[in-house]
């Protein structure tokens, strides 16, 4: 998965650097929410796993899914609606829709 310009901009995937300035951002922002795995998430991402047979590189959203269940977080906004739509457990909405 590449970093790319918001709605708007070029679409071309953001260089290192920049992509780095972006996501140190949202880290340093007071006014964003973040949640961070507990002990555990690891159990609950190879329950999704198991629940859901997947396989790869889902195995990433399974473990965003788990973070976001042991945090008690229900909703999660994204454009990459169809790496989540599978799971029960969790709304997903596009806020570009």
């Amino acid at each position: 998965m590449r970093l790319r310009q918001p709605q708007g901009g070029s679409g071309v995937p953001f260089r290192s650097r920049a992509a780095l300035r972006v996501v140190l951002s949202f880290l340093q922002a007071d006014t964003l929410w973040k949640i961070y795995p507990k002990p555990t998430t690891t159990n609950r991402t190879f329950a999704l796993v198991k629940t859901y047979r997947i396989a790869g590189r889902r195995f990433f959203d399974a473990q965003i899914v788990a973070t976001m269940l042991d945090n008690n977080v229900g909703i999660l906004y994204t454009v990459n609606e169809g790496d989540f739509k599978s799971f029960r457990e969790i709304e997903v909405i596009n806020p570009f829709r």
